[in-house]
């Protein structure tokens, strides 16, 4: 019987890099397509979120998950204060602090380290 330790000891980065890194590639066409993509990358975050437990792909996967709950938690901070003039603010803050968070995660992946 195979327990924890064996199938995490069995997982290659390299088999699940490739789909991690199509989720980035969602999470930066979402800064241009309103976060249409961004559900897309999320979802590939979820499903291999147990694919590659044990291995610094893993953060990256909780990485996106949580950049997209935020993302979508200030996106409606800015439709709420939308009538009081802040919103266009608090979208061009939400868009910098996912730009930022993409480009550091793709970058850390490609260096095969943990965000």
């Amino acid at each position: 019987m195979r327990n924890d330790t064996d199938i995490i000891e069995n997982i290659n980065p390299a088999k699940h890099s490739g789909m991690v890194t199509i989720a980035y590639v969602m999470f930066g066409l979402g800064l241009v397509t309103v976060y249409s993509t961004a559900i897309i990358g999320v979802i590939i975050a979820y499903i291999k979120r147990d694919d590659v437990a044990g291995t610094y792909l893993r953060s990256h996967c909780q990485w996106m998950i949580s950049l997209f709950w935020w993302g979508v938690f200030w996106n409606l901070i800015g439709w709420a204060t939308f009538w009081f003039g802040l919103g266009f603010a608090v979208w061009g803050l939400v868009w910098v602090w996912t730009a930022y968070k993409v480009i550091k995660g793709f970058l850390r992946i490609h260096a095969e380290q943990a965000v």
